[in-house]
């Protein structure tokens, strides 16, 4: 995404974060182990040094996510990418950066971002899940209790 255009859609999901589910999971979850993680492992994706530059890996990570939250395939997850601003934002690319639909395949079927997924995810964000979750249900609580008078 260039650099005016990231700046207008962050505006725009600033004034309505609460229709950007993903902009405020990027907001709460401590992304620096998993990307930490994700860099110790970088020799196994990064096999030679040849072709096009390999796209950054906390992105890739980041983008396989609302596809398996959403049940996307990989053609239906590269044009989510393309389309929504929202996931865009989530992961970072740069706008001719997007990869394609076969690179997310491959991306997603590395045995190390499989671990990823379920290992540091699970364990490095379900405190920061738990805390949002509280919070939603303290504010529902709020909103739903009945007014003193």
């Amino acid at each position: 995404m260039s650099t005016f255009f990231r700046q207008t859609a962050q505006a725009m999901t600033a004034k309505h974060i609460g229709r950007f589910p993903l902009s405020e999971l990027d907001q709460v979850i401590d992304w620096q182990p998993i990307e930490q993680y994700l860099i110790r492992q970088k020799t196994r994706y990064l096999r030679d040094r040849r072709g096009r530059p390999a796209h950054p890996l906390s992105s890739m990570f980041k983008a396989v996510l609302p596809g398996q939250w959403h049940s996307l395939s990989d053609p239906e997850l590269e044009h989510s990418l393309i389309t929504r601003i929202g996931f865009n934002l989530f992961c970072r690319f740069d706008e001719p950066g997007i990869p394609g639909c076969s690179t997310l395949c491959r991306y997603r079927k590395f045995r190390y971002a499989r671990a990823a997924y379920f290992g540091l995810l699970k364990v490095g964000a379900q405190s920061h899940l738990k805390a949002m979750c509280l919070n939603l249900l303290k504010a529902a609580n709020r909103l739903s209790a009945p007014a003193a008078a």
